[in-house]
């Protein structure tokens, strides 16, 4: 479905907020025509719909590789323009995924690395046993290095580039709040968190998936052991949340209610740390008509709950 057909459908479903998860900056807003530019933002604005904007640093650093040129001068160069176009919108939220992996070198003045989601997705094969899958994919990535420390999958994101791209957008977007996404694997613990709010002086704060959460605690890689936990151990300010299900072992963006997830535990930990904003509902579905039901469905049960 077309993004503006499925902001209307988003709208039409009653809710007040929207998230754009942007992949590739280099196209959207980059390639599109002005006239569909426009066309979004009048759709969201008369639909008095908020905006929260997603980037994904690793994808940016993918295509800083692909067009040889150092990463933040890539990310500044793709991330400005949009910031341009998101402030035409009652934009509310800039948030980023962190660079989750850390297989980077130098070579030439360029910070190489390899496709980040073969790479996470490499690790997970390993742990399953399919070590063939690693030679297949890995090798032929030129000038990569592998880091001691992923085979027991403890991944981490490139410290530097994440942290000189939040100082860049809090910047360039003085008034409107920036925030890291707590992921499965690398940036998952509170005090994670701690440790770069000392670097930013406070200029950021946490987007919250609470299906990562639940990864993140059921692999054993925080010493919290409930989501509730979890969540109040947070000092670093939250200011979005993302909503989804799932078992425990995958990421799968089930609706809430439906996996292994404490939704109780999740309402009463946001309750307990004094959140009060948006709550992104991030669920998938096979057909169109599902992921309708499920957002409906979702929207219901959370209401509910907070009520």
């Amino acid at each position: 479905m077309p993004l503006d057909k499925a902001i209307e459908n988003i709208a039409a479903l009653g809710f007040k907020s929207v998230e754009i998860n942007v992949d590739d900056l280099a196209y959207f807003p980059s390639a599109m025509t002005g006239e569909y530019k426009n066309r979004l933002v009048r759709i969201l604005n008369e639909n008095s719909l908020c905006l929260n904007i997603h980037i994904d640093l690793n994808y940016i650093s993918a295509y800083s590789c692909s067009i040889r040129k150092p990463f933040n001068e890539t990310a500044k160069e793709l991330v400005l323009p949009f910031f341009s176009w998101a402030g035409k919108t009652n934009l509310k939220m800039i948030t980023f995924d962190p660079l989750y992996t850390r297989p980077f070198v130098k070579s030439s003045g360029y910070l190489k690395t390899g496709v980040c989601d073969s790479l996470y997705y490499t690790v997970s094969k390993i742990r399953r046993g399919l070590y063939g899958y690693l030679s297949r994919n890995i090798k032929p990535i030129s000038d990569l290095k592998l880091v001691h420390g992923i085979f027991n999958g403890k991944l981490t994101f490139y410290r530097a580039a994440t942290i000189d791209i939040i100082k860049f957008a809090a910047s360039a977007c003085k008034e409107i709040p920036v925030g890291i996404e707590n992921f499965s694997e690398g940036t998952c613990t509170p005090e994670n968190f701690e440790d770069i709010q000392k670097e930013l002086n406070g200029e950021f704060g946490v987007l919250l998936d609470i299906g990562h959460a639940n990864l993140n605690i059921q692999r054993g890689l925080t010493k919290e052991k409930s989501i509730y936990d979890y969540i109040c151990a947070f000092k670093t300010p939250i200011i979005d949340i993302h909503a989804s299900d799932n078992d425990g072992l995958y990421d799968q963006h089930l609706p809430p209610m439906q996996g292994s997830i404490d939704y109780y535990g999740v309402v009463s930990g946001l309750e307990r740390t004094g959140y009060n904003g948006s709550i992104m509902l991030e669920v998938e579905g096979k057909t169109l008509e599902r992921i309708k039901n499920s957002l409906s469905t979702s929207k219901n049960c959370l209401e509910n709950m907070i009520n």
